[in-house]
């Protein structure tokens, strides 16, 4: 399975060589390769998004962006949402 989606994509053009990225990379697969940041070690990559998020210049781009939610029902009167609806009451089927 390819998995190069999951990397950061550099966009030469834009990125102003200010090494970042590199120092933020706690992984160490960036590296300033000819004036531009390079993912020179996409194995180490971890996915984390440091380095989209500290670029000044937004030269770095991942496909994907993970979100974390908070539980969000506190008690059994919250319910949440099932599919942008209500549960049914009893745990019926949602007939349409």
């Amino acid at each position: 399975m390819d998995d190069s989606w999951t990397l950061p994509h550099i966009c030469a053009e834009r990125c102003n060589a200010c090494g970042a990225c590199v120092v933020a990379c706690e992984n160490h697969a960036l590296e300033l390769d000819g004036g531009v940041a390079a993912l020179s070690h996409p194995e180490s990559c971890g996915g984390c998004g440091v380095c989209e998020i500290i670029c000044p210049e937004g030269a770095i781009d991942l496909a994907f962006e993970i979100v974390w939610e908070e539980e969000l029902c506190s008690s059994e009167e919250e319910k949440p949402l099932v599919g942008g609806r209500e549960p049914l009451a009893g745990g019926g089927r949602d007939v349409q």
